[in-house]
Order: C-alpha cells, then sequence, then structure tokens
C-alpha cells in the first residue's frame, strides 16, 4: 500500500459570514461539522468560487482580482462583497481571505485577498495561487462541482419542469431566477451524456452506489432527439421506471451524485457535496461512506458537510482500516481504505473559530457536541428511567 500524502495546500478565511476565523489545509477528503449557520456552506462556496475563477480565467492574470470579485457575488447571490463581511454584530468592517501553499516551514507560494465597504485588494501571485488550486501535473486542468443541499426539491421540481416542456431551449428549461450555484448544478444535466470507457473508474463506483445504497438504477431517457434528458428511477427486479418527481426522497437526493459521477466528475476533480445523507436511514448513510473512500481512492478530491454522526463513525472505521494496512498486520487488503492524513474533519461552531477534530484510533471521528447532546440524552432517560422504577416499588 502507497501512502497519499496530504495536500499542501489552505484556505484562511476571517471575519466571513459566519465565520470568525478558519485555517484549513484542504486534504483529499475534507470534512465539515458543526450546528447550521456556523459557515460551512460558506466555506465550501468560497472554495468553489476560487475554482471557478480560475476556470473562467486562465490567461489574463491581471484580470483575476475582477473575475474572483464577480465569480463571489455571483455564486453567493449578493450585490456587493460587503454582504458577505461577518455578520454577528462584529465591529471589524473587513474579511480577509488567503490561499496559501506551505512546505516545511515556508510558504511558497499564496495570496491575500482584503474586502470592506472601501473595496477590494490582493497581494501576492493569486492567480498563480488558485490555479494551483484547481490543477494537478497528473491531470491537467481540473474542475470543482457543487452539489448543494435540498437536491431533492431542485430534483423534483426541474423534473416537472422538463417533463412539461420536453424540446425547450436550455435557458427555457432552467426555471427563472436561477444563478449562482444552482446554475452550476443543474448544467451538467442538461447537457448529460454518459462517458464510455473501461478504465474509468467513475461509472462503476456510480453503480455500486445505486446496488448498495439505492437498491436501483437511475436511468436516462430522451422522449425526443432534441429534447432534455428525463431521469428515472427503476427498482431492482422491477421493469417499470418512474419519474425521480415520483420516486422516495433518499433516491432524489442521490441521484444527482449518480449522474455527476456518469457525466462529469473526473480523477483530480475537486466534488462537494452539502449533507449527502439527508433523508437517509442511518444503515444507508453508513453504506453511503463507501462511496466517498472509492472516491478518493480513485483520485477525486472530496469536500463534504454533514450532520451524520453514522457516516463519520463509518468514515472512522474505514481510517482504521487504512491504519491497519501500514502496520502490515491485514489479512487480506480491503477494496475500500482511507489513512488518516487523506482525511481532515473540521468543527465549526458559532463565534468560535474551526478547529481541527483528530483522528482518533479508540473513537474514530467523533465532534465534542454530540457526544454533549448523547449525555443529555442519555442522563435524560436514566432520570426519568429512575423515577418509573421508584414509582413500581412503593406499590
Amino acid at each position: 500500500m502507497t501512502n497519499t500524502r496530504p495536500p499542501n495546500m489552505q484556505i484562511v478565511a476571517q471575519n466571513f459570514g459566519p465565520i470568525e476565523k478558519a485555517e484549513i489545509p484542504l486534504r483529499p477528503l475534507t470534512i465539515f461539522v458543526g450546528e447550521s449557520n456556523t459557515g460551512k456552506t460558506y466555506l465550501s462556496t468560497l472554495i468553489f468560487a476560487l475554482h471557478r475563477a480560475c476556470e473562467l480565467q486562465q490567461k489574463a492574470a491581471e484580470k483575476y482580482r475582477d473575475v474572483f470579485r464577480e465569480e463571489l457575488k455571483r455564486c453567493f447571490g449578493v450585490a456587493s462583497l460587503s454582504e458577505l463581511i461577518r455578520f454577528t454584530g462584529n465591529s471589524c468592517d473587513e474579511m480577509k481571505i488567503a490561499l496559501r501553499c506551505c512546505a516545511d516551514t515556508r510558504t511558497d507560494w499564496g495570496f491575500h485577498l482584503h474586502a470592506s465597504e472601501g473595496g477590494i485588494t490582493i497581494d501576492g501571485d493569486a492567480f498563480a495561487a488558485a490555479h494551483r488550486l484547481c490543477a494537478a501535473a497528473e491531470h491537467g486542468q481540473n474542475r470543482a462541482y457543487y452539489l448543494p443541499a435540498g437536491r431533492r426539491g431542485i430534483m423534483q421540481t426541474h423534473a416537472a419542469i422538463v417533463g412539461s416542456h420536453n424540446g425547450a431551449s436550455q435557458k427555457q428549461i432552467l426555471p427563472s431566477g436561477t444563478t449562482g450555484l444552482l446554475t452550476d448544478f443543474l448544467q451538467p444535466l442538461v447537457g448529460y451524456q454518459e462517458r464510455n470507457g473501461a478504465a474509468d473508474e467513475m461509472p462503476r463506483i456510480a453503480e455500486a452506489l445505486e446496488t448498495e445504497v439505492l437498491r436501483g438504477a437511475i436511468e436516462r431517457k430522451r422522449p425526443i432527439p432534441e429534447g432534455y434528458p428525463e431521469f428515472h428511477y427503476r427498482p431492482q427486479q422491477e421493469a417499470r421506471a418512474i419519474r425521480l418527481s415520483e420516486a422516495s426522497s433518499m433516491v432524489s437526493e442521490l441521484a444527482p451524485l449518480v449522474l455527476f459521477l456518469r457525466h462529469a466528475v473526473r480523477p483530480g476533480d475537486l466534488l462537494i457535496i452539502e449533507e449527502p445523507e439527508a433523508h437517509l436511514h442511518p444503515a444507508a448513510q453508513d453504506k453511503l461512506a463507501y462511496t466517498f473512500a472509492r472516491l478518493i481512492r480513485a483520485g477525486v478530491r472530496v469536500m463534504v458537510t454533514t450532520h451524520s454522526d453514522w457516516f463519520l463513525q463509518r468514515l472512522g472505521i474505514l481510517i482504521r482500516e487504512g491504519e491497519v494496512m501500514k502496520l502490515g498486520k491485514s489479512i487480506t487488503e480491503p477494496v475500500n481504505w482511507l489513512v488518516k492524513e487523506e482525511v481532515g474533519t473540521w468543527w465549526f461552531r458559532r463565534n468560535e473559530p474551526v478547529v481541527e477534530i483528530p483522528f482518533n484510533r479508540a473513537n474514530g471521528i467523533e465532534p465534542q457536541d454530540y457526544y454533549d447532546v448523547a449525555d443529555e440524552l442519555y442522563n435524560g432517560a436514566a432520570g426519568l428511567q429512575y423515577l418509573l422504577q421508584e414509582e413500581e416499588t412503593t406499590r
């Protein structure tokens, strides 16, 4: 087994949206956990905007500042960058963003962005830094894909629109007001074509996800040659497929992941997905973790926001698998595994800096606030059980 060395790129954000301060190395698998409204989506969107700006502006480095400014506004749906400055009552009116690559104790390259009501300034080689973020020598130019939360509603609404307006142009198909991240999510599906190739691992990962979690297949149908593809779900051992608008919430939540793996995502790309466990039974959340281990093994970089303890527990077990393999104690090499250097888990809290949750061989990946909730539930249940038993003994 070869040990995967973690990337040495680091994203820094200060006074940004709900985030007081975050300084996060970007690993092959980066996980954001914590309460809602603490900045997980904000930081994910920032990283996606950096990638998008690089994809849009590869030659005119002197224009990167303008491209990045517009891409931030587009992805966040704001009219001015000042709207992204921390909105928690902090008196500071300046936000800071940095991207840097560090080797040993020195910084090889990077850039620093300062934004306030007065404007935006960038120090350092912003274009080169962003280009290094979304490019790898062995894969060439790589792309980022963002699968937002609420995929079920988006897919079911869009399926209904497509079903009644097939044959319309792409602009007509996209619902009015569709901008920013939502457009980036829907556009790959507009031109959906499955890839073929024996060496392509992505369709195999998608098929395993269908078999193990969805227990059925996501199928593409094109009623008319020039029309937009319609997506259906066919349960295992069933001849009839149903539209996604008629399928369960689990299916419509995970169908986009299946489709992106078959159509768009390639090794070296960054896949950002919010709450992949949404609407899944705990057993399905557990199995879903294998999909992300397979993606890491295939060379895809993954960023996940999650609230699922089941998902984190399985990832912890997969890391233990990799650690046992490093010690040479595994009898047979498992198909799916991770090593701790590949995974970074970050805890977001209100009005607190973002901190890393280190992997622990005994507990795996366990945020402290999960312990707090479990303790409160246990103590409450134990107290009530004591009262009930006391009542029974006095009868």
